[in-house]
């Protein structure tokens, strides 16, 4: 069998709600992705509508066993998003652009010795992840809206409760996946031969070039409550051009890398992208727990389970048609991971086999699939992406500048305090709480007047500057600042630019854009134009300053205490 695959994007040009199993009866929890099923259904619209395709067409691209509908992930530039790995944490106290991510299929690994570096892990609040780089991986979160609605009598205008506690009338919610985003998917056709491939993929693309809209654009209805303004207009787009990979080549130099060949004896991961639905051989009941026994069989006993990461789905759906429910049934979660270790030789052909069948049910709705990733990596780094706000044309009212400018300032004072967090959290040698708590007093004041004290205590004359058993602990503290080791007497004196004649904004400025990260603070902010965060940094400039100064001499403090 050849198996090769088309790229189609979707965006969405309305908010869709993609609902998933769970909460109460009058709200809406949504997926952060497109199922395959949801893309199989709305080819089956298109082809479909207005009686333009008979009944074989439906067949053969619908229900046919050719052609497979496989998940839409968020897309980051061009890139097709996976789901973060179950196996990978963080530390609870992590903060800061890049966040390292720990692997426990490593660390807890039966062939491997190393202990994990830090004991309060938690798993990452990322739900996709792209890799970038040889370390480094990029977090993505679907931006979603909720909205809340009513439904109430259309006699009486409201609703109402009669004499049995009846209720006529209710509020309820709805999450749904945010507009003018963008989702990339694939289509999984095979055939025979590669000419088969080919021709059912010139079919397909002719059949929905026929359901084009007279803008040339293929529309598509996703979701439910089209009818209250969701799913109502996504616009699918599909490549021209096979591919012989679900995944593109240039993944194999990321920090997730896919295995090319597994030698025996060797360790490989299979990484789940999709729900799978497994049964059990034994039993012929639905049961992930079988997962061992299922993929051991798929892989014909040429690899051993070691360990796995795994979580648990509930799946089910509903038959628009017939207006009953589809059975829900309980799949392995997707970003699951399962270590193997591989007891014969596996080719870079039998590695792409596997992958191409899938496995378990519902293959046809892009349920089963999985990657095989190379060997095992201790840490990484997880980086959030740049938002992409467009700025407005015209000029904000004076209320919005003044909103913009209070969220600025809580975002600026909160990586303060993280940076004080993370710069206490590394020193060493911390003075007594009856010095720092010296330091601390003229800050209470005027910035102005607190520097001039702390010229005096760290660069005046001998008779007033501090005593040296002080002056001693102040240089025997060190902490780490932009990847340096300094101690703190220097940390004081670059912050509080001591060393000039005269603190100007300017230079100031430049030390809280190297300390706190400025740009990375505007690009998770829904502000009308980045350049603002720069004005309000530069007006509250001095009292920020004072803020850091003194938020890392007060954490300092704590852990003082807390060593006695």
């Amino acid at each position: 069998m050849i198996y090769r695959y088309l790229d189609y994007t979707l965006t969405l040009n309305s908010p869709a709600v993609i609902s998933m199993l769970g909460g109460d009866p009058n709200s809406s929890y949504c997926l952060s992705y497109i199922p395959g099923s949801v893309i199989r259904g709305a080819v089956a619209r298109c082809l479909s509508a207005k009686g333009a395709f008979n009944n074989t067409v439906i067949r053969k691209f619908v229900w046919g066993t050719n052609i497979r509908y496989l998940n839409a992930y968020p897309r980051y530039s061009t890139i097709r998003s996976i789901p973060i790995p179950l196996s990978f944490r963080q530390e609870k106290a992590a903060s800061g652009s890049a966040t390292i991510v720990y692997d426990l299929a490593y660390y807890t690994s039966n062939r491997s010795k190393i202990m994990l570096p830090c004991d309060s892990l938690i798993s990452p609040s990322t739900q996709f992840v792209v890799p970038i780089g040889s370390d480094m991986i990029i977090g993505l979160n679907p931006p979603t809206r909720t909205h809340i609605h009513h439904q109430r009598d259309r006699e009486k205008g409201r609703p109402w409760q009669d004499a049995k506690g009846n209720t006529y009338g209710a509020i309820f919610t709805f999450e749904a996946l945010e507009q003018d985003q963008q989702f990339s998917g694939t289509i999984q056709v095979m055939g025979n031969s590669e000419n088969e491939c080919l021709n059912i993929t010139a079919e397909l693309l002719e059949y929905l070039g026929q359901c084009q809209g007279t803008d040339g654009k293929l529309t598509v209805l996703l979701g439910r409550s089209r009818r209250s303004g969701y799913g109502g207009d996504a616009l699918l787009e599909l490549e021209t051009k096979l591919r012989a990979q679900e995944f593109p080549d240039f993944w194999g130099t990321g920090a997730i890398k896919p295995a090319l060949e597994v030698k025996k004896g060797n360790v490989f991961r299979i990484l789940f992208t999709s729900p799978c639905i497994i049964r059990d051989p034994d039993t012929g009941q639905i049961d992930p727990a079988a997962l061992p026994k299922v993929l051991e069989s798929h892989f014909r006993n040429r690899a051993e389970i070691c360990s796995q990461y795994s979580s648990f789905t509930i799946l089910g759906g509903f038959n628009r048609k017939w207006h009953l429910e589809h059975p829900q049934v309980l799949a392995v979660a997707p970003g699951s991971v399962v270590v193997c270790h591989a007891q014969t030789d596996l080719s870079s052909q039998d590695l792409l086999d596997v992958q191409h069948e899938g496995l378990g049910e519902r293959l046809e709705d892009g349920f089963g699939r999985f990657l095989i990733l190379d060997g095992l990596f201790g840490e990484l780094f997880l980086s959030p992406p740049e938002s992409a706000v467009s700025e407005p044309s015209c000029s904000p009212p004076a209320v919005v500048s003044v909103i913009e400018e209070n969220i600025m300032k809580k975002y600026v004072i909160q990586a303060i305090e993280k940076i004080a967090y993370q710069l206490a959290k590394s020193a060493s040698n911390i003075p007594g709480t009856s010095l720092l708590g010296r330091l601390r007093t003229p800050l209470r004041g005027r910035p102005q007047d607190a520097r001039k004290m702390f010229q005096i205590w760290l660069k005046g004359d001998e008779r007033n500057r501090l005593k040296k058993p002080a002056m001693e602990q102040l240089e025997q503290c060190k902490m780490k600042s932009d990847d340096t080791t300094v101690t703190l007497k220097e940390w004081l004196v670059k912050v509080l630019l001591l060393d000039g004649e005269e603190c100007t904004e300017n230079e100031a400025y430049k030390v809280l854009r190297n300390e706190l990260s400025l740009q990375r603070i505007a690009g998770r902010l829904w502000i009308t134009s980045r350049d603002k965060l720069d004005v309000v940094v530069k007006k509250y400039v001095d009292n920020l300053v004072i803020r850091l100064v003194d938020s890392v001499l007060a954490n300092l403090a704590v852990r003082k205490k807390l060593s006695r």
